[in-house]
């Protein structure tokens, strides 16, 4: 039995967490929520169909992001019209 980490996924229909065993983070025995868990361990979930334990019912995660430019440092003072 090899070393992973834990994705754990709240069950939308009833509430209930569940524990998805991922292999494609660093795999130290980590246990992570869908709030603070690194992007390819989210991948490697998304699009996944689990079942809840609890209810039965079929769910999956899926990933939706927004790409937003920021000023950094000193540059910020350049920018005219910065990104909200």
């Amino acid at each position: 039995m090899g070393l992973y980490d834990t994705l754990i996924i709240e069950c939308p229909a009833c509430g209930h967490e569940s524990e998805v065993q991922v292999k494609s983070g660093p795999c130290q025995m980590q246990v992570y929520t869908k709030d603070n868990a690194p992007l390819n361990i989210i991948l490697d979930v998304a699009g996944r169909v689990l079942t809840c334990k609890e209810c039965g019912a079929d769910h999956k995660l899926t990933l939706e992001y927004r790409t937003k430019i920021v000023p950094s440092g000193d540059e910020g003072s350049r920018w005219k019209n910065p990104i909200p």
